[in-house]
């Protein structure tokens, strides 16, 4: 016999594993894929039974999650370092015997380093690594069964011993091979029929566009329409995204489009930000902090961007490095007057007189690129200068209304009271058409999320799904991408209906793991698991679970938490790995603990901006008590350790669908989502949290 091993840790990755699990068996055969729950019979011997079965098995998956490296014990000590932990034993056993293991990264996991790893496991580091995403499952799942495949020799995994058939089976497998013959014929028929054939489309991500162009044309295939995203953490140029997905049957000669990582995002607009939480929103887009200038004003409170360069809403081109330069607000000396920096009330200024002024002393022209005309008309008057010509030009990406260029130009010398020419962004009506990007194949909330950053509306439906589509996402949308349309326009989207939900099975007194392998069987997750000490039930067996069963239906994957009885004094609950927080405006939570507390242990706080004034308003999550975050692309443990960390409030409505990295006030990361933000009289926040 011959198989595949699946090693696994259950707190760390049991639902990605059972979805695998089933997959797996289902294309291989039942006898042929090996997992210790459904397995192992009552009464053998663990150790001994997963020792033989690891002999009779030609492929070993290691599934490695987010906690695989770090679970501890009830001690506080890792896993891997106790000689008796089984997911040590399973992966130690295979290197010994020469087995193909391949580490499978689920839920955004990393590979760990050879330094990591205990002495007997350090070999895994060598080997390499295949990443099941949540997103494409289906199309990486086939390409892992296609490496399994090359692994397996056939007749091994196939089982077939020609020297034992017995005549019943031998006239079965004619038949067989009989049936597969005519398939093979009626193909060849079928593509002299279609001259030009079928291929199947190749991976062709985190490849550079010319060898992505050499690999579709090996394949008989055509790039298609390129179009560029930003990629925080992966390098310019290289592929990230592709239509059709790989592995899918294509006629051949169709292209194949492309989404290409580029070198930066645009310029977002940092007026009226601290020159630190400006430093940390270029970092967000890939961009870097350039030259800083100071200038006095009383108009915009100290230590906020007075103006930047180039101007907001810039698209970076090639490869950068790129900088952005800013002007920071500085308070003039001596007393300041009343409305200054919002202070008092706001009056409206009379409108400057364009008269000439008598000449005087040569001043510095202060630089106005990118402020808005009424900002520009302050600067320039407090300067002593006078408002000269405005000419208007069309530009779609600034601003409208904001300085484009001026004459004489910044830091030049001018006499007093001279006059300076402004050109200044306007929008005309071709400015408010927009492409309409692709979102066939996203889940239909991301493609809404997508659309409205664009400007525009998704009104969607659910429609008739083909084979193999995921459930709940979009199989079309109507206009086609690329069209152009004006912002505030309806973009019809049909999507494949949602998973069907499940119900919840009944657990209590079954045994821990009959719990498990049935919530397994369910469709769904074991969540977290608490002990209790009773008296009248079998240690062991479960005494309640949430949520209750006959309760509503829930999605497929959801979590199913178990109490489970034991003997001796009851034990608290563990802090949670993950989960949901709804901060309410004034709240604050201790992400350490993974609940909402008013105490010195307090990491997150979700506060009204301070200050008053015109210049600030809206809501802000602060980092509190030591605590820290940074704004990353992909919220993973090694991006995490090498972020560049703040202790700034961002406002809360600029962080919504966002992965930040928190750095709690005990030390530890945890990976933050700033999932919703709901506005009104009583506005609250909702974060999912998950430590690293």
């Amino acid at each position: 016999m011959s198989g595949i091993f699946i090693s696994y840790r259950r707190s760390d990755s049991a639902g990605h594993t059972g979805r695998l699990f089933d997959r797996l068996r289902a294309t291989f055969g039942e006898r042929r894929v090996f997992i210790d729950v459904c397995d192992i019979d009552a009464g053998s011997d663990f150790a001994r039974t997963i020792e033989r079965r690891i002999g009779a098995c030609d492929v070993l998956l290691a599934i490695i999650g987010r906690e695989w490296l770090d679970s501890r014990n009830a001690g506080g000590g890792r896993r891997l370092e106790e000689a008796g932990d089984f997911v040590r034993q399973e992966i130690a056993a295979a290197l010994r015997r020469g087995l193909v293991v391949i580490p499978v990264l689920v839920e955004q996991a990393r590979m760990p380093a050879a330094a990591e790893l205990p002495a007997a496991l350090r070999e895994l580091a060598g080997r390499n690594a295949f990443a099941l995403r949540d997103e494409r499952w289906d199309g990486d799942v086939e390409q892992l069964i296609g490496q399994i495949r090359k692994q397996i020799p056939s007749r091994r995994l196939l089982g077939w011993r020609l020297a034992r058939w017995t005549p019943r089976i031998a006239r079965l497998a004619y038949a067989t091979a009989l049936g597969l013959a005519l398939v093979f014929s009626a193909r060849l028929a079928w593509q002299r029929w279609w001259p030009s054939g079928i291929a199947e489309v190749p991976d062709i991500a985190r490849l550079e566009i010319g060898a992505a162009r050499s690999v579709l044309e090996r394949a008989g295939l055509r790039l298609g329409a390129q179009d560029h995203e930003y990629r925080q953490g992966v390098r310019a140029d290289l592929v990230i995204g592709q239509d059709p997905d790989p592995g899918l049957v294509v006629k051949r000669g169709r292209a194949v489009d492309v989404v290409l990582a580029s070198a930066a995002g645009e310029v977002p607009a940092l007026s009226g930000r601290t020159r630190e939480d400006a430093a940390a929103l270029l970092q967000e887009q890939g961009l870097t902090l350039g030259r800083v200038a100071e200038r006095e004003t009383s108009q915009v409170p100290p230590g906020q961007v007075l103006a930047q360069s180039p101007p907001p809403g810039t698209v970076p081109a090639g490869r950068g490095p790129y900088a952005v330069d800013i002007v920071i607000a500085k308070a003039p000396p001596g007393p300041l007057p009343i409305g200054a920096f919002g202070s008092g009330p706001i009056r409206e200024a009379p409108p400057v007189e364009e008269r000439p002024v008598p000449a005087g002393p040569s001043i510095r022209v202060p630089d106005v690129s990118g402020l808005s005309l009424e900002a520009a008309k302050a600067v320039i008057a407090e300067a002593g200068l006078t408002l000269g010509a405005v000419r208007r030009q069309q530009l779609t990406e600034a601003a409208p209304g904001s300085v484009l260029s001026q004459s004489p130009l910044a830091g030049s010398e001018a006499a007093r009271g001279a006059r300076i020419d402004l050109t200044v962004a306007q929008r005309d009506e071709a400015a408010d058409l927009v492409h309409v990007r692709r979102v066939v194949g996203m889940e239909v909330g991301s493609a809404k999320e997508a659309l409205a950053r664009q400007g525009l509306v998704a009104s969607a439906a659910i429609g008739a799904a083909p084979a193999g589509a995921a459930p709940g996402t979009v199989l079309s949308q109507s206009p086609a991408p690329g069209r152009a349309v004006h912002r505030g326009a309806t973009i019809a989207l049909l999507y494949a209906p949602e998973a069907p939900a499940a119900a919840v099975p009944a657990l209590v007194g079954l045994t821990l793991a009959a719990a498990e392998r049935r919530i397994l069987d369910a469709g769904m997750t074991p969540g977290e698991r608490f002990y209790r000490a009773v008296d009248d039930r079998p240690e062991g067996t479960v005494i309640a679970q949430d949520p209750l069963p006959g309760a509503a239906a829930v999605r497929p994957g959801a979590p199913i938490a178990l109490t489970v009885a034991r003997r001796g004094p009851e034990l608290p609950p563990p802090p949670p790995s993950r989960g949901t927080l709804t901060l309410r405006l004034g709240a604050a939570a201790d992400i350490d603990a993974g609940r909402m507390t008013a105490s010195g242990a307090d990491d997150l706080a979700y506060k009204p901006a301070g200050g008053g004034g015109p210049y600030v308003s809206g809501t802000n999550l602060e980092p509190v008590n030591g605590a820290a975050y940074a704004v990353v692309g992909v919220a993973d443990a090694e991006r995490c350790r090498q972020a560049t960390y703040s202790t700034q409030a961002r406002s809360a409505a600029n962080l919504v669908r966002k992965q930040l990295c928190l750095r709690t006030n005990e030390g530890s990361y945890v990976a933050i989502t700033v999932d919703r933000l709901v506005s009104g009289a009583a506005e609250t926040l909702e974060i999912s949290f998950s430590r690293l």
